[in-house]
Formats: C-alpha cells, structure tokens, sequence
C-alpha cells in the first residue's frame, strides 16, 4: 500500500502499482485517492512478476480520475485525452443488493447509500439487482482456490516444487 500512501502524502503525484485482487485498488480507497485497474493486457507486463494471466495488470493511483485516466494512457502507449462528463439521465445502473452488504459497516452503507442516491437525482434510472445466486455460484467454483491461486499454482510450479523457498 506504499502507492496509495505516497500519493496521499503528496511524496509522488502519480504511483503505478499491479493489481491481481485490489492491490491498486484498495490501497487507494484506504488512502483516499484513485486506483485504476485495467483490462490485463492494456498496460505491458513485461518485467512484472507474474500471478494470474487473467488477472494481472498494471494500473496508476493517483489523487483525481483525470490523473489517473492520464497515467493510464501514457502506460497503455495512448495519446493523453481530456475526460468529458457524461450525463447520468436515461442511464440504467444496476444497484447490487443482498449478501454482499449483510456485513458491511454502518458508515460504508450510509456513505454508499449517499453516492447512489446522488446518482438517482442526476437523472439515472436505479435498479436493485440480489447478485446472490451469482456470488453462490462464484463460491462454489472458487471453492478449492480463486482463480488467481490456480493460475498463480501453474505460473510458479516450478518454483512450489522446490518447496518454495527464497534463495
């Protein structure tokens, strides 16, 4: 989480980190600055220590979307552009509901409440979707290891089999 912090201390405007589960994304979020993960392959991997060919990507933390939406580009070999607000009217945005929030504190419901209902008064559509039966079926296929662990299993076997020790 040493991007995040550095970014929210001002020590760097923009960190790059790689992201497989969160790890941009939730160092920033903890930090209250931006991380953005993008598709696995937009950014070039190359020298990056493998865990999960579908996972991985390498993506920026920095204090505002522009920033990052600017870091993103340089990385991906893009011209850098200015980010244009799109209306939220006549949008449809699927609010997820049921078992992923049971445990969720009190403040992080409140606050998330706050953002959507935001969103509504800017003229978006809001429909709850129960995501239970896909979180149950995602449970039931990960139930032996994520899909991060097996890839990161076959990407490193060589190195498990040796007892995975560091040199």
């Amino acid at each position: 989480s040493g991007a995040g912090v550095s970014v929210a201390e001002g020590t760097s405007e923009i960190s790059i980190g790689s992201d497989t589960g969160g790890s941009v994304r939730i160092p920033a979020s903890l930090n209250g600055v931006v991380g953005f993960k993008p598709t696995a392959r937009r950014v070039p991997r190359d020298g990056v220590l493998p865990l999960s060919a579908t996972l991985d990507s390498i993506g920026p933390l920095a204090r505002t979307v522009a920033e990052c939406a600017a870091a993103d580009a340089v990385m991906a070999g893009q011209e850098t552009v200015a980010l244009v607000p799109l209306p939220f009217a006549g949008l449809r945005i699927g609010i997820p509901r049921g078992a992923l929030f049971e445990d969720t504190e009190k403040e992080v419901s409140a606050a998330f409440e706050r953002c959507v209902r935001k969103v509504e008064l800017a003229g978006a559509y809001l429909a709850d979707l129960s995501i239970d039966d896909l979180l149950a079926d995602l449970r039931g296929v990960t139930k032996r290891a994520s899909i991060a662990a097996m890839e990161g299993a076959e990407v490193h076997a060589d190195w498990l089999a040796t007892g995975a020790t560091t040199p």
